[in-house]
């Protein structure tokens, strides 16, 4: 029976659910908006199929990516209505002209976002562009396992723990399952994001229709946030939004994202997805500011599916080494603030703009106060910042020992 002592174990992708056969496991959402698993333990049989199934417990092993690539779609229109080059529509399309289906994450009605399956070229946009908070994606196993069953082709993409959570309730391998996660910096909770949608609702008198996290309009870098109000933009840049800013601060990501156990070569995908970061400096030839997309091609089948959509890329072979740099986010887990505990607690009593708005001016003030040289961390004056000096240090120590 699956028995969750340190949150920071459980990346809630659900594996433990979908493989009970008593279906006595629920995913419920604990204090702070994320889920995690709740049995009924007068149901359960101790067939520890949970225990079998999880991928933190029995991690699915490690991969060497096969080859690494800069890369973006040749079509403009695509790449355009991407959040980086557009690498993933193309295998999505050529899934689905293969009489395949794909799975990812998209906005439901109510803007909640929940892993979908499309059979229809046509559905694609659903799944394009990032989404910056956790999906529920272990409602679709059982979809993905019937299509498989058919042997129809299947491209199932999140982040790397969805990919390790599905393979965990598969338990096996299948030719024509394709599997792809992305470069990822932790997700925030379905909490936070609502409490965002209402704050945008009362401060901007809108409705929101859609959300577009990573609107090109003013460039790949210079992204801006598209809040839809039926037909209407209201375009906010990144650097502005709130919700960016926090999601950025480290302050409200998932326990397990500051120890993530699929980082590197510790990938379960046969493909990752990310933005090219630093291409300037690797490759000025591929940067035009449009959005230029990292491919890591972790195994044999993934190398086969991208080069099954090559003639519609312009895109140039890269070292590993050389696409990380300045991907960091790659290797390791963003580093763990001090702060995120209080921050959901403060969230749960106050507003949001009041609780958002104090926790970014309180950090603005500590990355005044503390700096790095030499290795050493210098306390200026901030009493919170030497707090958090303190705070990793113990950490550090902790996770260590």
């Amino acid at each position: 029976m699956i028995d969750i002592l340190d949150k920071t174990d459980c990346t809630g992708c659900g594996a433990c659910a979908g493989a009970c056969g008593k279906s006595c496991i629920d995913l419920l959402p604990d204090d702070d908006g994320f889920l995690y698993p709740v049995i009924d333990q007068t149901r359960c049989v101790s067939c520890h199929l949970c225990e079998k199934a999880c991928p933190v417990i029995n991690h699915p092993g490690k991969v060497n990516a096969e080859k690494t690539f800069s890369a973006y779609a040749n079509d403009s229109s695509i790449r355009r209505t991407s959040s980086s080059g557009g690498v993933f529509y193309l295998l999505a399309e050529h899934i689905l002209r293969n009489h395949g289906v794909v799975f990812g994450a998209a906005f439901n009605p109510n803007l909640i976002v929940e892993h979908t399956c499309i059979t229809e070229i046509r559905d694609l946009p659903k799944l394009q562009m990032s989404k910056y908070v956790q999906s529920r994606s272990h409602d679709v196993y059982l979809s993905v396992k019937q299509y498989l069953a058919k042997e129809r082709p299947v491209l199932f993409t999140g982040t790397p723990c969805q990919i390790a959570g599905l393979k965990g309730y598969l338990k096996k391998d299948y030719d024509h399952l394709y599997t792809q996660d992305i470069i990822c910096h932790g997700v925030p909770s379905p909490l936070l994001w609502e409490s965002h949608k209402q704050y945008i609702k009362n401060s901007m008198g809108i409705t929101l229709t859609n959300v577009e996290f990573r609107n090109k309009t003013k460039g790949w870098r210079n992204y801006d946030i598209n809040y839809i109000d039926r037909q209407k933009s209201h375009l906010i840049s990144h650097d502005d939004d709130d919700y960016m800013k926090i999601y950025f601060s480290k302050i409200c990501l998932r326990p397990s994202c500051y120890r993530c156990a699929f980082k590197g070569e510790n990938r379960a995908s046969d493909l990752t997805l990310g933005d090219f970061w630093g291409v300037e400096k690797v490759m000025p030839e591929m940067d035009d500011n449009k959005g230029t997309s990292i491919v890591f091609c972790n195994t044999e089948k993934g190398m086969d599916l991208f080069s099954e959509i090559s003639d519609k890329l312009t895109c140039k072979e890269v070292s590993y080494e050389e696409a990380v740099a300045s991907n960091p986010m790659a290797l390791k887990s963003v580093s763990e603030s001090f702060r995120k505990d209080r921050f959901y607690r403060i969230l749960k009593k106050r507003s949001y703009q009041k609780t958002v708005h104090r926790f970014l001016k309180q950090q603005a003030r500590m990355k005044k106060s503390v700096a790095l040289k030499n290795d050493y961390i210098i306390v200026k004056n901030e009493k919170g910042a030497l707090y958090a000096v303190l705070w990793k240090i113990v950490h550090r120590h902790k996770y260590l020992a």
